[in-house]
């Protein structure tokens, strides 16, 4: 790890803050980190960034005061004992509304924007855990460590990442598994397997043992969605990541994800964002 001590004039003198650059081998193998810290704000402070301005996704825990977070549009508050998830590629910004203590990571690598979409999607921007103390004490012992010239290993790190973001999705998947009803979750698992391939609802009702017109009205009173929109947002939320992510071409791409024209693939693609495939690329490629 290389690791870099840096001061901002609105934080106070006692706290940490550290940017690092990961080894090659971390980029392409493990979970790593871009910066960490231990902050005591004035009320004068605030950080705003720009669309793929710090390449991280980023968890902090608020230990007292209040900061507000603005990011992909909305605006939320984030009191003592809030953990806070932001997607820093996109524009965002977070303030600090009374002087306020907080812990940060900001993290990226493995399949850092798999586990951000699940926790966003289950349970927001800004939420409350149970497991919120043992989250913020091993991030500060880290950081303390880091500040006393203990240089953590990348595969420590790399594990102690993993198992914050698994501790934090163990609580989503329970929940996730309380809101829809057997049928239904057998039917998601079944397309989380298979929308890569060329799967038909006929193919998803019979593997539920359920006709097609019974089982679309329960599915879309469950998710608010019908069948075919699921697989299709299941489809291009994986185009996403394989865009921003690998040397695929938009060909290739379209094949991984179950579509058999290109062309389909891009005019939907295009609908939903108002970009073509290679814009979003441009725009969100990792590294650049």
């Amino acid at each position: 790890m290389n690791i870099e001590k840096k001061n901002l004039p609105t934080i106070q003198n006692n706290s940490l803050f550290y940017l690092n650059e990961p080894s090659s081998f971390a980029r392409n193998f493990l979970y790593y980190i871009i910066g960490i810290g231990h902050f005591y704000t004035t009320t004068q402070y605030l950080e705003t960034r720009t669309d793929n301005a710090y390449d991280s996704f980023l968890i902090m825990y608020v230990l007292d005061g209040m900061l507000q977070i603005e990011t992909n549009g909305q605006s939320y508050d984030a009191p003592a004992r809030s953990i806070v998830l932001i997607d820093c590629y996109k524009k965002h910004s977070y303030k600090a509304l009374a002087p306020t203590e907080f812990a940060y990571l900001h993290f990226d690598g493995s399949n850092s924007r798999a586990f951000f979409n699940e926790l966003t999607r289950s349970r927001g921007s800004v939420f409350q855990d149970e497991c919120f103390p043992a989250h913020y004490n091993a991030i500060l012992q880290l950081s303390n460590e880091i500040d006393q010239g203990r240089m953590p290993a990348e595969g420590e790190v790399s594990v102690l990442i993993h198992k914050l973001l698994c501790e934090l999705c163990k609580n989503s998947a329970i929940k996730y598994a309380f809101k829809y009803s057997p049928m239904i979750l057998k039917a998601l698992n079944f397309i989380g397997n298979h929308f890569t391939s060329d799967i038909t609802v006929d193919e998803i009702a019979a593997h539920c043992n359920f006709s097609p017109q019974h089982f679309s009205r329960l599915f879309k009173k469950e998710t608010g969605v019908t069948p075919y929109s699921y697989v299709l947002e299941k489809r291009i939320s994986f185009a996403c990541e394989l865009l921003s992510d690998s040397d695929d071409t938009v060909k290739q791409i379209a094949e991984k994800i179950g579509y058999s024209s290109a062309v389909n693939f891009m005019n939907e693609f295009k609908r939903r964002f108002a970009l073509s495939p290679s814009e979003y690329r441009r725009k969100n490629r990792k590294n650049k």
